[in-house]
Protein backbone atom coordinates (compact mmCIF):
# COMPACT_ATOMS: atom_id res chain seq x y z
CA UNK A 1 0.00 0.00 0.00
CA UNK A 2 1.46 3.37 -0.95
CA UNK A 3 1.23 6.63 1.02
CA UNK A 4 -1.73 7.98 -0.97
CA UNK A 5 -3.77 4.86 -0.21
CA UNK A 6 -3.02 5.30 3.49
CA UNK A 7 -4.24 8.91 3.36
CA UNK A 8 -7.26 8.45 1.07
CA UNK A 9 -8.59 4.94 1.68
CA UNK A 10 -9.87 5.40 5.28
CA UNK A 11 -12.35 8.02 4.04
CA UNK A 12 -13.53 5.72 1.25
CA UNK A 13 -14.04 2.79 3.63
CA UNK A 14 -15.98 4.97 6.09
CA UNK A 15 -18.21 6.13 3.23
CA UNK A 16 -18.94 2.56 2.12
CA UNK A 17 -19.93 1.53 5.64
CA UNK A 18 -22.08 4.53 6.56
CA UNK A 19 -24.05 4.99 3.33
CA UNK A 20 -25.42 1.64 2.17
CA UNK A 21 -28.43 3.27 0.49
CA UNK A 22 -26.31 5.74 -1.51
CA UNK A 23 -28.19 8.72 -0.10
CA UNK A 24 -25.28 10.77 1.20
CA UNK A 25 -23.33 13.24 -0.89
CA UNK A 26 -19.66 12.70 -0.13
CA UNK A 27 -17.57 15.88 -0.30
CA UNK A 28 -14.23 15.65 -2.07
CA UNK A 29 -11.40 16.64 0.26
CA UNK A 30 -9.61 19.92 -0.50
CA UNK A 31 -6.30 20.08 -2.37
CA UNK A 32 -3.26 19.65 -0.14
CA UNK A 33 0.48 19.31 -0.76
CA UNK A 34 0.06 15.50 -1.09
CA UNK A 35 -3.51 15.32 -2.45
CA UNK A 36 -4.00 16.60 -6.01
CA UNK A 37 -7.45 15.84 -7.41
CA UNK A 38 -6.28 16.16 -11.01
CA UNK A 39 -3.64 13.46 -10.65
CA UNK A 40 -5.67 10.81 -8.80
CA UNK A 41 -8.66 8.66 -9.70
CA UNK A 42 -11.14 7.34 -7.14
CA UNK A 43 -10.84 3.59 -6.72
CA UNK A 44 -7.90 3.35 -9.08
CA UNK A 45 -5.86 1.34 -6.60
CA UNK A 46 -8.53 -1.38 -6.79
CA UNK A 47 -9.26 -1.00 -10.53
CA UNK A 48 -5.67 -1.07 -11.81
CA UNK A 49 -5.01 -4.81 -11.56
CA UNK A 50 -8.23 -5.96 -13.28
CA UNK A 51 -7.78 -3.19 -15.86
CA UNK A 52 -4.26 -4.40 -16.69
CA UNK A 53 -5.42 -8.02 -16.87
CA UNK A 54 -8.36 -7.23 -19.17
CA UNK A 55 -6.70 -4.30 -21.02
CA UNK A 56 -10.00 -2.55 -20.37
CA UNK A 57 -10.95 0.25 -17.97
CA UNK A 58 -14.12 2.23 -17.30
CA UNK A 59 -14.32 5.81 -16.09
CA UNK A 60 -17.57 7.08 -14.59
CA UNK A 61 -18.57 10.38 -12.98
CA UNK A 62 -19.07 9.57 -9.33
CA UNK A 63 -18.01 7.53 -6.34
CA UNK A 64 -21.35 5.73 -6.12
CA UNK A 65 -21.08 4.77 -9.77
CA UNK A 66 -17.66 3.19 -9.11
CA UNK A 67 -19.05 1.23 -6.16
CA UNK A 68 -22.09 0.05 -8.17
CA UNK A 69 -19.95 -0.90 -11.17
CA UNK A 70 -17.55 -2.90 -9.01
CA UNK A 71 -20.51 -4.60 -7.32
CA UNK A 72 -21.81 -5.62 -10.75
CA UNK A 73 -18.47 -7.17 -11.71
CA UNK A 74 -16.84 -4.18 -13.41
CA UNK A 75 -13.98 -3.99 -10.90
CA UNK A 76 -11.93 -2.12 -13.49
CA UNK A 77 -13.84 1.13 -12.90
CA UNK A 78 -12.60 4.45 -11.60
CA UNK A 79 -13.76 8.08 -11.42
CA UNK A 80 -12.28 11.57 -11.12
CA UNK A 81 -12.34 13.16 -7.70
CA UNK A 82 -15.13 15.67 -8.16
CA UNK A 83 -13.42 17.49 -11.02
CA UNK A 84 -13.26 17.31 -14.80
CA UNK A 85 -10.92 14.59 -16.07
CA UNK A 86 -7.40 15.98 -16.45
CA UNK A 87 -4.72 15.19 -19.00
CA UNK A 88 -2.78 13.39 -16.28
CA UNK A 89 -5.79 11.19 -15.47
CA UNK A 90 -6.31 10.40 -19.17
CA UNK A 91 -2.67 9.32 -19.48
CA UNK A 92 -3.12 7.10 -16.44
CA UNK A 93 -6.16 5.46 -18.05
CA UNK A 94 -4.30 4.94 -21.34
CA UNK A 95 -1.43 3.22 -19.50
CA UNK A 96 -3.94 0.48 -18.65
CA UNK A 97 -6.04 0.38 -21.82
CA UNK A 98 -5.70 2.05 -25.22
CA UNK A 99 -9.48 2.55 -25.48
CA UNK A 100 -11.01 3.32 -22.06
CA UNK A 101 -14.78 3.15 -21.75
CA UNK A 102 -16.31 6.49 -20.74
CA UNK A 103 -19.66 5.98 -19.04
CA UNK A 104 -21.03 9.33 -17.91
CA UNK A 105 -24.48 10.29 -16.69
CA UNK A 106 -27.27 10.43 -19.25
CA UNK A 107 -28.04 14.11 -18.74
CA UNK A 108 -26.86 17.50 -19.99
CA UNK A 109 -24.07 17.61 -17.39
CA UNK A 110 -22.83 14.17 -18.50
CA UNK A 111 -22.79 15.26 -22.14
CA UNK A 112 -20.95 18.47 -21.23
CA UNK A 113 -18.39 16.41 -19.26
CA UNK A 114 -17.92 14.11 -22.28
CA UNK A 115 -17.31 17.08 -24.57
CA UNK A 116 -14.75 18.56 -22.12
CA UNK A 117 -13.03 15.17 -21.96
CA UNK A 118 -12.82 14.97 -25.76
CA UNK A 119 -11.35 18.48 -25.99
CA UNK A 120 -8.80 17.60 -23.33
CA UNK A 121 -7.94 14.21 -24.86
CA UNK A 122 -7.46 15.11 -28.52
CA UNK A 123 -4.19 17.07 -28.13
CA UNK A 124 -2.53 14.34 -26.05
CA UNK A 125 -3.84 11.19 -27.75
CA UNK A 126 -1.14 8.94 -29.20
CA UNK A 127 -1.55 6.51 -32.08
CA UNK A 128 -3.90 3.67 -31.21
CA UNK A 129 -5.48 5.56 -28.31
CA UNK A 130 -9.10 6.65 -28.21
CA UNK A 131 -12.07 6.93 -25.85
CA UNK A 132 -15.15 4.71 -26.17
CA UNK A 133 -18.36 6.43 -25.06
CA UNK A 134 -21.22 4.49 -23.52
CA UNK A 135 -24.30 6.72 -23.74
CA UNK A 136 -26.78 6.05 -20.96
CA UNK A 137 -30.52 6.67 -21.27
CA UNK A 138 -31.68 10.15 -20.30
CA UNK A 139 -31.71 10.64 -16.54
CA UNK A 140 -29.72 7.48 -15.80
CA UNK A 141 -26.26 7.10 -14.31
CA UNK A 142 -24.32 3.83 -14.05
CA UNK A 143 -25.53 3.27 -10.49
CA UNK A 144 -29.22 3.75 -11.29
CA UNK A 145 -29.02 1.75 -14.53
CA UNK A 146 -27.36 -1.20 -12.80
CA UNK A 147 -29.84 -1.07 -9.93
CA UNK A 148 -32.86 -0.96 -12.25
CA UNK A 149 -31.73 -3.14 -15.15
CA UNK A 150 -28.60 -5.05 -14.11
CA UNK A 151 -25.25 -5.78 -15.63
CA UNK A 152 -26.68 -6.99 -18.95
CA UNK A 153 -28.17 -3.56 -19.69
CA UNK A 154 -24.79 -1.87 -19.31
CA UNK A 155 -23.04 -4.57 -21.34
CA UNK A 156 -25.57 -4.06 -24.15
CA UNK A 157 -24.89 -0.31 -24.17
CA UNK A 158 -21.15 -1.04 -24.27
CA UNK A 159 -21.70 -3.04 -27.47
CA UNK A 160 -23.49 -0.06 -29.05
CA UNK A 161 -20.78 2.55 -28.49
CA UNK A 162 -21.22 6.09 -29.75
CA UNK A 163 -18.32 7.69 -31.65
CA UNK A 164 -17.14 10.95 -30.12
CA UNK A 165 -18.12 12.80 -33.32
CA UNK A 166 -21.76 11.72 -32.79
CA UNK A 167 -22.10 12.72 -29.14
CA UNK A 168 -24.88 15.20 -28.63
CA UNK A 169 -26.56 14.45 -31.95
Amino acid sequence: MDMLQIVIRPSIERFRITSPRYSITWPTPPETPIFHKGSLLYGFDLAAKPARERREIFIVEGYLDVIAMAGAGFENTTAPLGTAVSEEQLRLLWRHADEPYVCLDGDAAGLAAAMRMIRRALPIMAGGQTLRFIVLPSGEDPHSLLRASGRDALEQLAVNLVPAANLGS
